[in-house]
């Protein structure tokens, strides 16, 4: 693989080895790997996967989500590393992006195209929408390309109005006129948006960015939160859903902890640490396995047993986010920043650049597909254990 130009990139010198062996193997492997393989020569666009060989795979679509936080990675590394390549990458994203999703028509992201660039549902998903809302700040402030204020504003817009419900919380998913089609109300969306509005305010200090922010916390602090933890799955009366409400994701209780103290801290009006603390305790005593280390995917509430005992990538770079904003929580534990960077080394991670997208209980691989989405996980898990070191 060629190597690419460092410019002027972050020096692995002063930072702890563990975290420089995370830099190395996401920054100048991942990311390289994605801008080398990462689009579709045959079709064109940007693949959703790449096998481990680092040829796209099957899957027979494209997804706004998967451009969004492609958009967010590119632009990001583009600005700190000040490399032209991810920077052109940015701007090749941007470009299909607006080709492929926006509607013209009707507003809004579409979720999915085909391989040719066809629709496949004409309806819009809020999870969509959330992460090209990231995507878009990243591109428009990180890089400062003035070209995305139409759609950032448009997509800021579209959201706050189409999804918002008079519950002051946020529709699922709607169809191409904007009426409400969603199963129950599903809190990841809403955090997503959550995070994507966090990152708006914190770039531009934009009020309406801040001030939706701020209704999202206080709706999920009323009908999310429950009995110390974050359930994935709401009826329309916000109690749990009937067919799966009994879950709980424990990468989902670290990523509240993070988001709560992100908004504490851009806010300035609430302190959540007693709240961010609960969710951090309560998903490490279910969460993580005392047998072989790692994230379990899914766990009973009630009887706080695993209900999937693999172990997929994100929920362990969650935790490494939460241990990066609070360090105190993990002090009496073998399991800082450092030691999580470590097992997601080597556990996870290879050197040229691919990585397990999901383990067995027993740390054997599941599932070795490069999911392009994943970037967006490994880049925050790094910035933040980045933070994380500067700090100390």
């Amino acid at each position: 693989m060629d190597k690419l130009d460092s410019g002027d990139a972050l020096t692995h010198v002063s930072l702890p080895p563990e975290i420089a062996e995370l830099y190395r193997q996401f920054v100048d492997g991942t990311l390289s790997v994605f801008l080398r393989y990462g689009w579709d020569d045959r079709f064109g666009g940007l693949a959703e996967r790449l096998t481990p060989d680092f040829e796209p795979d099957s899957t027979p679509y494209r997804r706004s989500m998967s451009y969004g936080r492609q958009l967010y990675v590119y632009s990001l590394w583009g600005e700190k590393n000040n490399q032209s390549a991810f920077k052109e990458n940015a701007d090749r994203i941007f470009e299909s992006l607006v080709s492929l999703f926006y509607d013209d028509v009707h507003g809004g992201w579409f979720e999915k195209v085909t391989l040719e660039g066809k629709p496949l549902s004409t309806n819009k998903v809020l999870y969509s929408h959330a992460f090209v809302l990231f995507g878009l700040t990243a591109y428009r402030y990180c890089l400062n390309r003035e070209k995305a204020d139409f759609h950032l504003s448009h997509t800021l817009e579209y959201v706050g109005t189409l999804f918002k419900s008079e519950s002051g919380g946020y529709h699922d998913l709607l169809d191409n006129v904007g009426a409400d089609i969603s199963d129950g109300v599903d809190q990841n969306p809403i955090m997503h948006l959550l995070e994507s509005l966090l990152f708006l305010y914190e770039n531009s200090r934009s009020a309406t960015a801040l001030e939706m922010a701020h209704e999202i916390v206080q709706f999920v602090e009323q009908s999310f939160l429950k009995e110390g933890m974050i359930v994935e799955h709401l009826t329309h009366d916000f109690q749990p859903h009937p067919a799966n409400g009994h879950i709980v994701e424990p990468g989902h209780q670290f990523e509240w902890a993070w988001l709560f103290n992100w908004y504490s801290t851009l806010s300035g009006v609430a302190t959540y640490d007693y709240v961010c603390k609960v969710l951090i305790d309560n998903a490490m005593s279910v969460g993580w396995d005392r047998k072989y280390g790692g994230i379990f995917d899914q766990i009973d509430r009630h009887s706080g047993d695993a209900m999937l005992l693999t172990k997929r990538i994100w929920p362990l770079e969650e935790l490494i986010k939460a241990a990066s904003v609070f360090p105190e929580y993990f002090d009496a534990s073998e399991l800082q920043v450092d030691q999580l960077a470590r097992f997601l080394c080597a556990n996870y991670l290879n050197k040229d650049g691919s990585w397990s997208e999901r383990l067995n209980e027993d740390l054997s691989v599941a599932d070795n597909t490069l999911r392009a989405s994943t970037c967006y996980h490994t880049s925050l898990a790094l910035t933040e254990a980045l933070n994380a070191v500067a700090t100390r």
